[in-house]
Formats: C-alpha cells, sequence, structure tokens
C-alpha cells in the first residue's frame, strides 16, 4: 500500500489498487486443480481449465516507476508459477519462458537441423559445386 502512495493520479490509483487488491482472489479462484466449479467438462468429468493472461504496460514510469513495476510484476509471475499444477504437470510456465529456455539451450549447443532440410541444403551446395563440408556430414 505505501507503493499506492507514490502515485499522483487518482484515476491511475484506483485502477493499480483494484488490480493488486482484486488479483490474488482472482487467481485463488481458477486454479482447476482445487475448485470444483472450474474442473469439470459438460459431464462433470475433470476437465483442465484453459486459463491464459495477458500484462502489459507502456510506460510504466506512469504507475509506479520502473523498478517497483520490475518487482511487481515479477511478484506476480512467481505467484503465478507457485499455483498449484495440474495432475501431471511438473512446471506452470508464464509468456516467454519456454521461448527463453530454447534461447539458453541453442546459444550453446545451435538450432537443430532436420534431416530433410539437410538434406536439401547439401543438394543446393552440390548443385552450386562448393567445396564445403557440413557438421552432419
Amino acid at each position: 500500500k505505501e507503493e499506492l502512495d507514490k502515485i499522483q493520479n487518482p484515476l491511475i490509483k484506483l485502477a493499480v489498487n483494484y488490480m493488486y487488491d482484486r488479483a490474488p482472489k482472482y487467481f485463488s479462484t481458477v486454479n482447476a486443480a482445487s475448485n470444483p466449479n472450474y474442473c469439470k467438462d459438460k459431464d462433470g468429468n475433470k476437465s483442465p481449465y484453459h486459463l491464459g493472461h495477458f500484462f502489459i504496460a507502456i510506460d510504466t514510469n506512469h504507475f509506479l516507476g520502473e523498478d517497483l513495476c520490475r518487482k511487481k510484476t515479477g511478484d506476480i509471475l512467481r505467484s503465478i508459477r507457485a499455483s498449484q499444477q495440474q495432475p501431471g504437470q511438473e512446471h506452470i510456465y508464464t509468456a516467454g519462458e519456454k521461448e527463453y529456455n530454447v534461447w539458453q539451450e541453442r546459444k550453446d549447443r545451435g538450432v537443430p537441423i532436420s534431416e530433410p532440410v539437410q538434406k536439401e541444403m547439401s543438394a543446393v551446395r552440390d548443385s552450386l559445386g562448393l567445396k564445403y563440408k557440413f557438421p552432419w556430414e
């Protein structure tokens, strides 16, 4: 609540207060693993609740400032990732997390090239008469 005192615009203060006050309650009510209202299909069988979230802040200085906004955003993402997972799931991914993990792997190991693409690249090289040996050869 201390952060709200820093916000001068009353409309923005109201919106931010509403978001931070309601978000934890919202996330806890849509947890499909623990809330029977959200985890049954039309036949009454347990079913995953398909839910996604999108966050955007165009100019965070109009809200809480960059540092505080980054901290709050990190807190929200950590809270989402710490939620109870669906049975059989090991991790709750947030926006960009899977892509970041792939980037981390590929920056060191390189981008995998499928066998059909390898054959096509070799054929193009051969048709041009180039003397180059690919790593897969």
